[in-house]
């Protein structure tokens, strides 16, 4: 099981961190979470988020890691709520070069968490946890994002990706974990 990393992805409250938790409860899993906040915004992204991969790289050799929230969720926030913060070029091009990466690898397993959208809609509005982003248009669009991802492999400025990306509904989970 060394050597894996789980990119956990999703739009908020759709079940990450229950799933990080289960792998690192099931495999000893490191856990690294990519978090912006606005002090992201004094330094580049791309810095950060190449540390946060070196490190999971890294710490792979030895036990599994749970990447929560790393590529796909900088470009589809990106591209909805923090529209030109980080330099886009810069960005597209880190982010280009990961995919590659994810497509080329057997170890990095993409895992986008979701639910159905109704259910999601209800978790969301009724949840006690605190979120960085209020329900919202935005926040719909996300979602959406997130499942246009998963049904056509397709990301909002970078095309169709051609990567294998794994679902998980908390219904029907198609992979052993």
């Amino acid at each position: 099981m060394a050597n894996t990393i789980w990119l956990l992805e999703g739009a908020d409250n759709t079940g990450k961190t229950t799933l990080a938790n289960q792998l690192i409860e099931k495999y000893d899993a490191h856990y690294i979470h990519c978090s912006w906040s606005p002090d992201l915004e004094k330094y580049s992204m791309v810095e950060y988020l190449s540390k946060k991969f070196l490190e999971a790289l890294d710490i792979s050799l030895t036990k599994p890691v749970v990447l929560d929230r790393h590529v796909f969720s900088t470009v589809i926030y990106e591209n909805i709520y923090r529209q030109g913060i980080w330099n886009k070029s810069d960005l597209q091009y880190y982010c280009s070069r990961v995919f590659e990466v994810v497509k080329q690898s057997k170890q990095i397993i993409p895992i986008i968490c979701t639910l159905p959208k109704a259910k999601w809609e209800e978790t969301f509005k009724s949840s006690e946890k605190e979120e960085m982003y209020e329900f919202s248009d935005k926040m719909i669009a996300i979602y959406d994002a997130y499942n246009r991802l998963l049904d056509e492999n397709f990301l909002e400025g970078y095309g169709n990706l051609g990567i294998d990306i794994k679902k998980h509904d908390f219904i029907n989970f198609p992979f052993e974990i």
